[in-house]
């Protein structure tokens, strides 16, 4: 407590006590209203739900696409969005021309429509075959599992490939693949002479058996 004094030849006299100042308290700050909320066509009705509840991030990271078919506006296709509320991946959609026929162990490079812009070095985009077109159809992806880096911006391309012995029709607007976004860390390399032993070492293909 502060107090001031102030003395003469007899008397004494002290002031009464100061209160102490206020202390300003910054305004709170709403998390949910930092979190940029995708528009409702751009997201299935399931997933709205989910929308913006990321366990890992706490929140929906942006993404700038650019739409390159028309159709993908003009159409009921839309967007790419997550069809169930915690679906991992977006689907993305064959903009052909016309339907197409792809012959057994045939390989089709298929336009989407649509390009990104992630602008984020830490992020990356994998692009995934259906489970369904893959184990009931044949339909996979000719490179197996696209990467697509943070600084691409081109139009997104699926490799197509049918490894079954049936020809399959790839129809316009058909969700022929599915799209995952994953963190990246970025490393640095440290050259040495060797290293810490470990118990495995250099033990390869098969060390571990199958039981």
């Amino acid at each position: 407590m502060s107090t001031t004094s102030t003395s003469s030849t007899h008397n004494e006299s002290i002031t009464a006590p100061q209160a102490a100042p206020e202390m300003s308290v910054a305004p709170e700050v709403s998390v949910a209203s930092e979190i940029p909320v995708a528009s409702e066509r751009s997201l299935a009705p399931a997933a709205q739900v989910a929308h913006g509840a990321n366990p890992c991030l706490g929140y929906t990271q942006p993404i700038e696409i650019k739409v390159l078919d028309e159709r993908l506006r003009q159409s009921e296709f839309g967007l790419p969005r997550y069809e169930s509320a915690m679906a991992a991946g977006v689907d993305l959609r064959a903009m052909l021309q016309e339907d197409t026929v792809l012959a057994p162990q045939g390989t089709l490079l298929v336009p989407t429509g649509i390009a990104l812009n992630m602008g984020n070095s830490n992020l990356c985009a994998t692009v995934l075959p259906r489970s369904g077109l893959g184990f009931k159809n044949g339909i996979v992806l000719g490179n197996l599992t696209g990467l697509i880096d943070a600084d691409y911006q081109g139009e997104l391309m699926v490799p197509i490939w049918n490894r079954s012995s049936e020809p399959f029709t790839i129809t316009v607007g058909m969700r022929i693949a599915q799209m995952v976004f994953l963190p990246i860390i970025r490393v640095a390399f440290t050259e040495v002479e060797s290293f810490t032993p470990t118990v495995r070492g250099t033990a390869g293909f098969g060390s571990t058996s199958t039981h």
